[in-house]
């Protein structure tokens, strides 16, 4: 991929400011690894130069050409190698700010996401469950209309304690976003997802390829919508498929 040649004279090319004496990289045409692994190398660069190295630069005149402050590299040196690392990071809450030293997010999981896609599951497996109880005759004496609104009722009796652990998760998690909010965009996702279930228990001839069906649903949901990545940040097509599945709804409730 790529490759760093230390020239001969790359002391005193280093010590005379003179920056084309010192390193050469060989790099293939079709990668960026070599301008990525330039941070690394400069970083262990002035490691070893050290302050004396770069007062030195300072004193070139290329440096005051650039509009260098003198001090100004030693000044940083001190601010961000002292500790050894390479890089420096700045973290910024979701307006903008900087974050407060120290603060951290109270959860790294794509908590809500992966909520979202466990109340779909319920409600799917939900609808697998009535075929068995249909099989077993449970509902067989009930009326036409009252076994539908049965089967509406059983999906919400299967959906409704995953909607309320998702609720609690993302609590325990410091994601709550209010009362309204987050009661209002889970009764409209829980009946989508209702709605969705019972749509798939009519149109599937039986349990096992409501089963398979649900399979594909959940893997999608996950994929596209309860992993926390942005696909379509990547790939726009990824998000027009997001909305095939019901959680890319409840998560656009939420900023």
């Amino acid at each position: 991929e790529c490759g760093f040649i230390f020239l001969e004279d790359f002391g005193d090319g280093l010590a005379a400011g003179e920056l084309r004496r010192t390193i050469q990289l060989v790099s293939s045409p079709a990668t960026v690894a070599g301008e990525l692994a330039s941070e690394a190398v400069c970083a262990s660069v002035m490691l070893q130069a050290g302050p004396a190295g770069l007062r030195q630069l300072e004193e070139q005149p290329f440096f005051a050409e650039a509009g260098g402050q003198p001090g100004r590299m030693e000044e940083r040196y001190a601010e961000f190698l002292t500790d050894g690392s390479t890089f420096s990071f700045q973290y910024e809450t979701a307006q903008g700010q900087p974050a407060a030293e120290g603060e951290s997010p109270a959860s790294l999981l794509p908590v809500r996401g992966l909520g979202a896609v466990w109340v779909f599951a319920a409600a799917l497996f939900g609808g697998a469950a009535v075929f068995r109880d249909e099989k077993a005759g449970l509902c067989g004496c009930m009326p036409p209309g009252v076994r539908q609104a049965g089967t509406g009722l059983f999906l919400l009796a299967a959906s409704v304690p995953a909607s309320c652990a998702c609720l609690l998760s993302v609590w325990i998690a410091g994601e709550w976003a209010g009362w309204p909010l987050e009661a209002g965009g889970m009764a409209v996702y829980l009946l989508l997802c209702v709605l969705l279930a019972g749509l798939l228990k009519w149109l599937a001839p039986d349990e096992n390829i409501l089963c398979a069906a649900a399979a594909v649903w959940l893997l999608g949901s996950l994929v596209l919508c309860g992993s926390g990545i942005r696909f379509d940040a990547l790939l726009p097509e990824a998000g027009l498929a997001a909305r095939l599945f019901p959680p890319y709804y409840y998560l656009s409730f939420f900023p």
